[in-house]
């Protein structure tokens, strides 16, 4: 979902950013806080373990070689784990963890260029990896929600990341809508589901600005199933009991609605914000997506004004255009 022309520009238009910055501290950095890269997580642990302690990359290779089994398919784990056929590698992947947080003294001052960052980098990776280890062997688990396991892993990444980065760093996050939307204004809070918007919110009030996209047809580069591989796909117009339907009659294309509550809106504005208190249907396609099913997949009931503190609309989408990662 990375590997894509949109992301391509925009790290080269960050790379020539800090470059133009004589400050290190005016430079943006580009972190990920999803749970899903077990491996690569791990990759990055011991390629810095490698270069600056060589005995603990041994250590921690061991520890890691507990995972290899499921490296084509880490779901399997968790399938494997309720069988009670394995015990586990929990215990394996927190003890390389617990050794990088022992030595965080020597490890900040050790290397030539930027120690403290290549701390942080496999810190986070190394707790990454501990995380997802858990959320794989969880999976399948009835007992736990394996989605607030990657929500608030993700909050706890983000905070990690400003407390790195000093008091008055600031984050934009870019996530799926279901992430980034304070999922109490939405059904999925009456399944008991959190997410990293409502984190955000209850931490940081309104020094939160949380941005939602939406719209109602076009093209869309997903997979028909978890794994499956990617194909692009028709988008069909909204469901006419949604948010999308109803922004699709705006004789605009494309447009900004801003939703939080102000004293500074107009009474236009502010009339605009309750109407859209109403709660309909609200379409969410992600890596996966059944356009023959949407209804019942991909769907959800939403007060986007309590969602959202604005909302951008484009009438019509195309799919992002993939790279091609073997002739690179």
């Amino acid at each position: 979902m990375w590997a894509n022309h949109s992301v391509m520009a925009f790290t080269r238009w960050l790379r020539d950013y800090n470059r133009q910055s004589d400050d290190r501290s005016g430079r943006v950095a580009f972190y990920g806080l999803d749970i899903y890269n077990l491996y690569g997580s791990i990759e990055a642990v011991l390629d810095y373990l490698w270069r600056i302690d060589p005995p603990a990359a041994q250590a921690a290779s061991r520890a890691y070689a507990c995972l290899k089994p499921w490296s084509s398919d880490p779901s399997i784990y968790s399938k494997v784990m309720k069988s009670g056929r394995h015990r586990g590698c929990a215990e394996q992947v927190s003890a390389v963890l617990n050794e990088l947080r022992s030595k965080q003294a020597s490890y900040q001052q050790a290397g030539n260029h930027y120690p403290q960052q290549r701390y942080f980098n496999a810190l986070q990776s190394a707790r990454m990896a501990k995380n997802a280890e858990r959320y794989y062997r969880t999976m399948y688990d009835d007992a736990t929600d394996s989605w607030n396991q990657r929500d608030e892993n993700m909050f706890a990444t983000l905070l990690a990341i400003l407390q790195h980065h000093g008091r008055s760093s600031k984050a934009v996050i870019w996530a799926h809508n279901s992430h980034l939307g304070d999922s109490r204004a939405t059904d999925r809070s009456e399944r008991g589901e959190i997410n990293l918007g409502q984190r955000v919110r209850e931490r940081f009030a309104d020094s939160a600005y949380l941005i939602g996209f939406g719209t109602d047809h076009g093209t869309v580069a997903a997979a028909s199933a978890w794994g499956g591989p990617m194909r692009v796909m028709q988008v069909p117009p909204s469901h006419k009991d949604s948010y999308g339907y109803l922004f699709h009659q705006v004789t605009a294309d494309n447009f900004l609605l801003p939703l939080r509550r102000s004293a500074m809106r107009t009474p236009l504005q502010q009339l605009t914000r309750e109407k859209l208190q109403q709660v309909r249907l609200q379409r969410a396609i992600g890596t996966t997506y059944d356009p023959d099913d949407e209804l019942n997949k991909h769907y959800s009931s939403v007060s986007l004004s309590r969602q959202f503190d604005e909302f951008i609309w484009f009438d019509e989408t195309r799919a992002v255009k993939p790279l091609d990662i073997d002739s690179k």
